[in-house]
């Protein structure tokens, strides 16, 4: 009989959408910023599908191609208030500090993420972080997991690039053949991952996968089946 799929001994995490809601929190940072707008902007009226056509505007910018997704996110806001002819009292790094601060508050971990990071602490399994974002793990305790945190605005360089993937591998010691990549998006995480010579799972919590050839678990206590300690 054979056993569990990926035999490794370091796994590696994305934080947004993979350990913590970060949908939810988005949308409440969104929704903060336009409600702010319309009391200190002079009743600037803007919904949160034009927020995300305006932030991906600055994403989709060649000239923005090689810059952190904080500085396409205060960029956006720019954006925002230019197009509505810079009203007076409304600044970039106030409109910033509003979504950053309702989108901290409001992350939330997924259930069942807690409990199977510590079973695989348990099982010996060394746990990483690797993302894009900036979210700290210490504001919702799991922080404590993890022995290393690798942050895309601290090393220059963020996913999709596989480069990241190999980075964070040779950074926390880990030999890529021995590592399983767990993340959200499959061309953030799942592809590179892949490129980099790392495993790959990927956490389709939405049903998002059909059609496609990957592993995926639907909730993040599924990956405990599918690993097993190399020794």
């Amino acid at each position: 009989m054979s056993g569990p799929p990926f035999e490794v001994s370091h796994i590696i995490f994305d934080i947004d959408g993979t350990l913590t809601d970060y949908r939810a929190a988005l949308f409440a940072g969104l929704e903060e910023v336009a409600s702010h707008l319309a009391e200190a902007g002079d009743g600037i009226e803007i919904s949160l599908d034009d927020l995300g056509v305006i932030r991906n505007g600055v994403a989709a910018d060649p000239a923005w191609h090689d810059r952190t997704l904080q500085e396409i996110r205060r960029e956006s806001f720019r954006r925002v208030i230019e197009a509505f002819g810079n009203p007076p009292g409304v600044t970039v790094d106030e409109i910033a500090e509003v979504y950053y601060r309702t989108r901290d508050a409001t992350m939330v971990v997924f259930p069942e993420v807690e409990a199977t990071l510590g079973r695989l602490r348990e099982r010996g399994f060394t746990l990483t972080t690797a993302s894009n974002g900036t979210f700290p793990l210490a504001r919702v305790g799991l922080d404590r997991y993890f022995s290393a945190m690798q942050y895309s605005r601290d090393v220059g360089v963020r996913k999709p690039d596989p480069g990241f993937f190999r980075l964070a591998a040779e950074r926390g010691g880990h030999d890529p053949s021995r590592t399983l990549a767990v993340g959200d998006r499959y061309d953030n995480d799942y592809e590179p991952a892949l490129a980099a010579g790392l495993h790959a799972v990927l956490v389709d919590r939405f049903d998002r996968s059909e059609g496609l050839d990957v592993v995926s678990v639907g909730r993040l206590d599924e990956l405990l089946p599918l690993v097993s300690l190399a020794r």
